[in-house]
Parts: C-alpha cells; structure tokens; sequence
C-alpha cells in the first residue's frame, strides 16, 4: 500500500540543504576559539617584553649608584607626613586659594596636629591638611587650616611673627639651610620674607619675591596655595603653621608642622623623582608602559608613564570598503559586537597611579636579586595589568629595582578588531554561500518536481501509461535520472500499448473458431448420439459458451474509454432513468427481490444513458450475486449538495476494508463464492468506477455499520 509521511513531518530537500548552510556558523565559533588562543600567545609575548623592557632599563642603571641618592639610601624607611613627597603633575595650577585645580590630581592630603613648641598655649591642638605636587620648574603646596579666630600682620609693625603665618625650613640644593615666612597683612596674593638662621629667631632679612602663594579666608579657617622654585630645594623641607589668636597679646597659640623647621636634622625629606633617571626613562616614553624606578626601601625615585593611555590601540584594521556594508557594520553590527565582545573599560580605577612606595610579591622578589612578573587585576575588575619587576645591582648588591607595567587593553582591543573584521567577512561569506545554496536548492527541488509531475501525470491510477515526456538535457546526475525516467516510461507505454491491443486482438481472434467450434457442436448435437458422447458434446458446448462470455468481458472493458470518448451527452432524468431500469432488474432477477426507494423529482445530469445503465447493471448485478435470497437488494436515490447519490445494499458477506478499494481495478475478484458458478474477471466495479469518474462523479464501498451487508454509493453531479 502507498504511503506518504505526513504533512507535519515533509522537510523538503530544499529546506534540508537551507539547513546545512547553518554549518557554516561553526566557522565564526572555530575563528573565535582560534583567536582566544592568540590572545594568550600575544599576552605571553607581552609578557617577555614588559620584563625585557624592565631588564633593559634595569641594565641602563645597573653600576650607577650616583644615580639614587645616598643620602636617601640611609634612611630606614619614609615616615609618613615627616618626609614629603612631591608628585609629577602634567598641568599647571593657579594659585587663588579654590583649591580646583588639586581635585585633578590623585592622591590625598595629610594631617598634622604635633605641637613643634613647648611654649604652645592651646589646650587642644587643631591639624591643618597638606599636599605637594611638582609641575616642571616649581614645587607646589596647599595647606587647608581651621582657625576660628585669623589674626593678620599689622601694617604698620616690623615683626612677622605677632600673627598668623607660615614658616618654611629647607636646604638648598647647594646644601645651605634656609628658613621663610609668609606672614600677610590681609588675604590675598602673599610672598615670603627670608628669615635669619643664625638665632634660628624670626629676624627678617630680606623680602623673597619667588616664593609667592594665594592666601583665602574659608568658613572655618583658610586656604594657603604657595609655590616654591624646584632648584631652591635640595632634599630637605618642612612647612609649620604658626597661630596668634589673641589679637591684643599676640602669643603664639600653637605651632603645627610637618616637621621640625627649626633644625637640618629635624627637617623632613623631599622625596622627588630623580633627574638622572627620568632623562633615561624619557627615551622609553613611547614604549607604551608604566616604569617605576624604586630604591631599596620600595621608594618611588622616579615614574613615566600612564596605565589610561594605553587604551588607545596601535592601529585600525579597515578590511571593508567604505561602503553600504561599513554602515551596517557599524549601525547593527557594532552594537552587537560591543555586546558579545566585552570591549575594554577606560576608567577603571588605578590604585597605584599616586602611591610613593611600591610593594608587592613582585617587587619584594626583585628587591631580593630575581626577576619576577605576574598579572593582576584592578580592584573594580575592569582592567588586567602585567607587573614585571627586575632588580638593580651595584658591586654585586642590590640597590633598587625597575617596575614595568602594562594593561591588555591592546591585546583585547586589536583582538576585538580581529574578531570583528573577520566575523563581517564570514558573515558575508556565509549569506552570499547560504543564498547561493538555497537557489541551488531551489532549483533543484523544481527540476525534481517536474520530474515528480511528469512521472505521476504519465501513470493513471490503475497503472496504465497514458503519456510520455521527453528527459531533461542536464548533464548532472538529475539529468540522467530524468532521461532514465523517461526511457522507462517510452518502453512500459509501449508495453502497455501492446497488451491493449493484443486483447483486442485477441477478442477478434478467437470468435472465428470459437464460432466455428459451436456451430459444429450444435450439428453434432442435432444428430444420434449415443448418451456417453453427449456428456461430452455438453461440455463442450458449456465451454464455448465461458469462452464467449469471457470474449465479451474483455471487449466490453477494451472498448469502454473509447465509448466514453466517442458518446454525446446530454441531459438526463436520472430519476426517470433509474426507475425504469429497477423495473427492469425485477423482471430480469424475479428470484430475487428488489427494492427501490427513489427522489420523485427529476434530477438531472450531463452523461450519455446508456453508459449510466451499463454502470447500474455492473453495480445492481454485482450486489445480486453477493445477496442472500430472502433479503434482496435495495436501490436509493436521493440528492445531497448538489450530487444525485445512488445506494445500492445488499444483505450478505462484509468485505474486508483493506481490500474494499481494491475492488475497483481491473482484473480483481474477491469472489468465494456466488450464485452463478461462471468464470468472473472482476471487471465489473471497474467499468462502473471508470463510468463514474469519467462524468465527475465518485464511488465507494463500505460494511452497513450493523455488519449485516454492503453499501455501494455513487455521486454524480447535478446540472440545472
């Protein structure tokens, strides 16, 4: 029995090819994992060269103890707020006490509260805050001071320690030690007076115009900004905060300061980047890394470099034209890019970038004579930065190291340019391959299709070959197949041909000597013969007469499509048509009973008569010879959306409903056994089913629900 898959399961060829095309999506997930993997060969070549560019400069300053200052070197360890540190600033600052210009720099202000005289009458001493940056030639310094009550200098008085004021204690680079006093008479531009080291007292000895800053009263004290010459200091430097209160008596309140200005040894040191060093870094400012050079005791001595200007990446790959493709690239691609590829942060935050001591494992391992380098990550997790560190010897000890470092941000941007460049050209590959597949598979499921109608529209329903076609001149495999189909085709409607023709052939054939045959029985037949020879001489004669019927089967079913052709039709009262041929069946079958139940009113349809009488006697000769005697046959007509249906049932054997369409082709007889015991060539419900698809009509055979028989139904449509 044919079978078809059902319509939910068909995947055509086309979509299954269309399918494949989707394999080509492991191409991008295949590139992808590909440039992972050169992503971790480029940071392991990062990696050598950070620590090579920190051997390198290592190696620049390898002997050179002149180079890191020995005076620094003696000192155990930098004493938070005592010794200053001045950071390299890249802007200028403008000295108006607003202090906007600081919240630019990183790093934060320290606080001082120890009493630097002993003469100090305040029962509770206030801290003033502190912080130092170096732009190019100046050192500059702000002093943030709570004081209730400001007392300034007087106009008309010499003296410059009767009020508030700040002292500043430094030795030159020149080794000279030397104190100043900035001592206003009012808020606003201040310069210092050079104060006389000798009594270590407060004579002035002479007003210093280079030393200037901006003093700004605040709603709890004020603000100092000063800036100070960075070739007047050498290393040491302290600043003190000399308070007056009472405005009548004019005694000191408290001395605050960083330090002990009064004395060389009391001074604290100005830890700043060494000159030397930075010449020598300044040839590897393009290198794109963050060096530090530390002394022994894990001091900054000098630092170029920043880790935020590494983001930028060192060049754009362009591998698509500037055209309708960039823009899309860039309006629907990049956003999704930027989704997936997790592109790098520019504002990460860097806690090393104002510290003035370096430690870590690294730098402990290097400050121990080996190398090391590790990666670590920023506390907000935004950026990965390589840490290489390598020591610096002098006569074989160590006495300082250099720190390189260096973000990925590089590596993962020219990894994701990679990996956006070569993810536009698969894509574009995959679209043009995925739309050059599906018209392939277009095409081929159409040349298929064709093949698949001209084979079915070559075959009826019983088999027969009705037409030819002509074979497709492809010279691919589909091509041959069609020729081959269409070979097959050309020989079996040959065949077919020549069976048709051989039962008319043969039909025509046999009459002759099967007349002459009986013609010669029926004169022996006439004559004397001897009882024994007529038992063979009736035989003989019921021979010929199966052999007649036979022959008449054969030709009627032969010639049925060329009487169907050749027939005019017209129109017919089926009602009136089948009446009379009831009548006719309930003489013809008087054994039998016949029961008919018609429409009264006419019913027409366009078909010829006599071949709607030649189907009701296949149909009604073919339920006698199925029904049981006492109950007949029934015979209906009635009309049902737009069709004259005729029943006929008869009481009798079920059929089986495997084999129930089988009854309409040709040749098939299901028959066991019957009333009339001739030779039956199932050609009865074949003629009756050519007849009724031949006027648009449908036939079918089913059990009575109760199983007691069989209903034949016949639909022919109805004409006004």
């Amino acid at each position: 029995m044919k079978t078809t898959p059902k319509a939910w399961l068909r995947f055509s060829l086309q979509a299954k090819l269309f399918s494949i095309s989707f394999l080509f999506l492991l191409i991008p997930w295949l590139c992808f994992q590909y440039v992972l993997h050169m992503e971790e060969y480029l940071r392991a070549g990062q990696e050598q060269v950070v620590s090579g560019t920190a051997k390198a400069v290592a190696t620049a300053l390898h002997e050179r103890d002149e180079l890191f200052n020995p005076e620094l070197n003696l000192l155990p360890n930098v004493q938070k707020g005592r010794d200053l540190h001045a950071i390299e600033v890249q802007e200028a600052i403008q000295l108006d006490g607003l202090l906007r210009d600081w919240k630019k720099f990183p790093g934060s202000s320290l606080a001082y509260a120890e009493a630097l005289s002993e003469s100090s009458s305040a029962d509770e001493l206030v801290p003033f805050t502190h912080r130092m940056v170096r732009y190019q030639d100046y050192i500059y310094a702000v002093f943030e001071v709570p004081d209730e009550s400001l007392v300034y200098r007087d106009k008309n008085t010499l003296a410059v320690h009767q009020n508030d004021s700040f002292l500043i204690g430094l030795v030159s680079k020149e080794g000279a030690y030397q104190r100043y006093i900035l001592s206003p008479h009012a808020a606003g531009w201040v310069s210092a007076y050079q104060l006389s080291v000798q009594t270590l007292g407060y004579e002035v000895l002479k007003p210093i115009a280079n030393i200037q800053g901006s003093w700004r009263e605040t709603k709890s004290g004020f603000n100092l900004e000063l800036r100070i010459p960075a070739d007047w200091v050498g290393d040491k430097l302290g600043f003190a905060f000399y308070d007056v209160d009472d405005n009548s008596s004019k005694d000191l309140n408290q001395l605050i300061g960083t330090s002990n200005i009064f004395s060389i040894s009391g001074l604290g040191t100005l830890l700043t980047s060494s000159a030397e060093i930075e010449k020598i870094l300044n040839g590897l400012n393009r290198a794109n890394l963050r060096i530090w050079v530390l002394d022994q005791y894990h001091r900054v001595q000098a630092k170029i470099g920043d880790l935020g200007q590494q983001t930028t990446p060192n060049g754009e790959l362009n591998m698509l034209p500037q055209s309708w493709l960039l823009i899309l690239r860039e309006n629907v691609l990049g956003p999704l890019y930027e989704l997936i590829l997790n592109p790098p942060q520019t504002d990460f935050i860097d806690e090393l970038e104002a510290v003035t001591e370096l430690g870590g494992k690294q730098v402990d391992q290097a400050l121990l004579g080996e190398s090391a380098a590790d990666w670590y990550i920023t506390p907000d997790d935004k950026a990965m930065v390589l840490l290489a560190a390598h020591p610096v010897w002098v006569g074989g000890k160590v006495i300082g190291a250099v720190v390189a470092e260096k973000t990925t941000h590089n590596i993962e941007t020219l990894r994701n340019q990679a990996l956006e460049e070569l993810f536009d050209m698969i894509l574009l590959v995959i679209v043009i391959v995925s739309v050059a597949v599906f018209l392939f598979a277009r095409q081929t499921s159409r040349r298929i299709l064709l093949l698949k109608n001209a084979t079915e529209n070559a075959v009826d329903d019983e088999g027969r070959i009705l037409t030819t076609f002509e074979g497709s001149r492809d010279s691919d495999e589909l091509g041959d197949l069609s020729r081959s189909f269409s070979s097959l085709v050309k020989r079996l409607y040959g065949y077919t041909q020549t069976l048709e023709n051989t039962n008319a052939r043969l039909s025509h054939e046999f009459r002759t000597p099967i007349s002459v045959v009986r013609s010669s029985l029926d004169r022996l037949a006439m004559g004397e013969l001897k009882d024994d020879a007529r038992v063979y001489v009736d035989r003989a004669l019921e021979g010929t007469h199966r052999l007649n019927k036979i022959l008449n089967q054969m030709s009627e079913a032969s010639g049925l499509e060329q009487s169907l052709q050749s027939a005019e039709d017209e129109l017919v009262d089926l009602s009136s048509l089948v009446a009379g041929c009831v009548q006719g069946y309930q003489i013809a079958f008087e054994e039998q009973p016949i029961t008919p139940m018609l429409y009264t009113n006419p019913l027409f349809i366009r078909a010829c008569p006599d071949h709607i009488a030649q189907m009701l006697d296949k149909v009604v000769s073919n339920a006698i010879q199925f029904s049981s005697s006492d109950n007949g046959v029934l015979v209906a007509l009635t009309e049902s959306k737009g069709y004259a249906v005729i029943t006929v049932s008869n009481k009798g054997p079920c059929i089986d409903h495997e084999n129930s369409q089988r009854l309409f082709d040709s040749m098939i007889s299901l028959r066991t056994e019957s009333k009339d015991k001739g030779l039956h060539l199932g050609l009865g419900l074949y003629i009756a089913r050519t007849i009724t698809e031949f006027y648009k009509g449908f036939i079918s055979i089913e059990n009575e629900k109760d199983k007691s028989g069989v209903r034949l139904k016949i639909l022919l449509p109805l004409r006004d």
